[in-house]
């Protein structure tokens, strides 16, 4: 057989000599580089599962924080809503109220303008009788020429 590999130009020693090198080159490598690659590796992998890990986490807090700001966001609205509503009621509360008290004054002024006039009218009827009874004197006097005519005379002849 080592005719037959010698024919095709193999050479036993140069095949055990290249596997000597071969698995001298292996545990070298084994030994001094593919654990420093390995560990690195292992690192590097250990750094992608935390930065997966810590994207997720992320994730999940942005979800967080979106429900919270929407919860917020109709917190506010809701807060605005009622605002709105209670300044509203409490503004037509007090048109209300100004409405009442314009009518009261109204009702008051009017009261009294009306007791100013009745008073006046009273005023104006008692001065129109004072003068009436002077006017109607005059000319009983000068009608009469001599009889002695008094206002308690007059008064009394009007009274009947």
């Amino acid at each position: 057989m080592s005719d037959v590999l010698g024919k095709i130009g193999f050479d036993f020693t140069v095949f055990l000599y290249n596997l000597i090198n071969f698995a001298i080159i292996a545990l070298l490598l084994q030994k001094y580089f593919f654990k420093k690659v390995m560990a690195t590796i292992e690192d590097r992998q250990k750094l992608i599962a935390e930065g997966i890990e810590k994207a997720e986490k992320a994730e999940i807090t942005l979800a967080e924080a979106e429900e919270k700001r929407k919860s917020v966001l109709t917190d506010a609205k809701e807060k605005a809503k009622n605002l709105v509503n209670s300044a509203t009621t409490e503004a037509e509360r007090k048109a209300t109220i100004i409405v009442e008290n314009a009518e009261k004054e109204s009702s008051e002024l009017r009261k009294s303008t009306q007791l100013r006039l009745q008073h006046e009218k009273s005023q104006m009827l008692s001065d129109f009788k004072k003068d009436a009874v002077d006017v109607i004197l005059s000319t009983a006097k000068k009608v009469a020429k001599g009889k002695e005519i008094t206002q308690d005379s007059v008064t009394q002849s009007l009274k009947q």
